[in-house]
């Protein structure tokens, strides 16, 4: 079952039988970030970052954004001994993470027992949160060893790539064909929201002896939008500002804008980035659509059925192929095309359809007409009304104006 059909499906399930509580619960925006963080010691080190460079580069992919990233570390180490430990750069969703000292590859593999010390140490920091709460989701790791002479300094790089995770939001409304077909409808060619995230975590510079410089450079497409919140604390609940807080510059320049901020004392915790890249729309499926009801008017005579598929593309946009008969003498084939209005999260009220069709008259005997719809459905139940005029008949013919009414199932 598609997301939109899973939510719709908990909202009405909850909406009749949970309290008002736990539906303030289900409503709330959730967060899912790609989560990059600074490199951080098992141990005390009295290593000093002296400047430290982060910038993001990113584009729309599918079906998520994606950002190269580069963290640059210049260290130094004030002391009259040789410093050497192990460094772990923690993440979620970041693939072909490189760490380099001084342009050669240090990179490590960790223990596990390393692995379970690094994560319990970054969600100790500044609030003592359950790990969960700061990553989201299972961790990666790109360990690296480092050696610094006394008195000698050197650069730490790291490469590789991140997800801007989609954010959760509640849905509102749902588009009709999803309502309309819960069991067939499929979407085809990756349906996506608009709002992405990124997280940077800042608390593991605290692992440091001293941390002086912290500059973010973050670059994407001029049409997209970009919000920022810089804070201690680890709720991914709750959306993001609609632009960066003050201290951020941003400045576009053809087609790709780039936005900086920059520390030269005491930072935050953590780093929220968010991206408005756009919605994007899935082809839909859809499915059957079956008709019980009949002809009024002075064509009109027993009953009718309507045998009919359907597909959507946007969401609220059917374009439909259905045949009208009633297995004696008469069959009308016809193609659709059909607005229908979403339907609530909570549905009270059904959608509404209106359209227009290309009707051919196969029996009793060939006429190509035009077809006026109208009519709602409530979920997989509803009604639909057609008025079809065939000019090739004169105005009198009882056949010249056809009018059905059906109940409809849809699948």
């Amino acid at each position: 079952m598609s997301q939109p059909k899973l939510t719709l499906a908990v909202m009405v399930l909850v909406a009749a039988a949970a309290p008002a509580t736990a539906l303030g619960n289900i409503a709330a925006v959730q967060r899912q970030p790609g989560v990059l963080g600074a490199p951080q010691w098992g141990t005390a080190t009295p290593l000093v970052v002296e400047q430290e460079e982060l910038t993001f580069d990113c584009a729309d992919a599918r079906p998520e954004p994606t950002c190269v990233f580069e963290a640059r570390y210049r260290i130094a180490n004030p002391t009259p001994d040789p410093q050497s430990v192990l460094a772990d750069f923690l993440g979620v969703d970041t693939r072909d993470v490189e760490v380099r000292v001084d342009g050669v590859l240090a990179s490590v593999e960790l223990s596990e027992d390393e692995r379970t010390r690094f994560v319990a140490l970054l969600a100790g920091l500044r609030t003592g949160a359950d790990p969960h709460e700061v990553l989201g989701r299972e961790a990666t790791h790109a360990g690296f060893t480092l050696e610094v002479e006394p008195g000698g300094r050197c650069e730490v790089t790291a490469t590789g790539t991140i997800a801007a995770r989609a954010r959760f939001e509640p849905a509102g409304w749902f588009p009709a064909v999803v309502t309309r077909h819960l069991l067939l409808d499929v979407e085809v060619g990756g349906r996506r929201e608009s709002e992405f995230d990124l997280r940077y975590l800042l608390a593991p510079l605290e692992t440091w002896a001293e941390a002086r410089t912290v500059t973010v450079v973050v670059r994407y497409p001029t049409d997209w939008g970009f919000a920022a919140v810089l804070g201690d604390s680890y709720d991914l609940l709750g959306g993001l500002p609609a632009e960066p807080p003050e201290g951020w510059t941003v400045v576009a320049e053809g087609d790709r804008s780039t936005a900086t901020w920059s520390s030269d004392g005491a930072t935050p915790a953590l780093l929220d980035l968010g991206f408005d890249a756009g919605s994007v729309e899935a082809f839909h499926s859809g499915g059957v659509v079956l008709g019980f009801g009949g002809m009024v008017g002075d064509g009109a005579g027993g009953f009718w059925m309507r045998w009919g598929y359907e597909v959507a593309y946007p969401a609220w946009l059917l374009y439909g192929l259905s045949v009208d008969t009633d297995y004696r003498d008469r069959a009308i084939l016809a193609l659709q095309l059909q607005g229908a209005s979403p339907i609530a999260s909570m549905p009270v009220i059904p959608s509404f359809d209106v359209g227009i069709g290309l009707p051919i008259q196969l029996l009793p005997e060939t006429q190509v007409g035009v077809r006026l719809m109208c009519g709602f459905t409530w979920g997989p139940v509803g009604f639909n009304a057609t008025f079809d005029l065939f000019p090739g008949y004169d105005t009198s013919h009882p056949d010249f104006a056809q009018i059905g009414l059906y109940g409809l199932l849809v699948l």
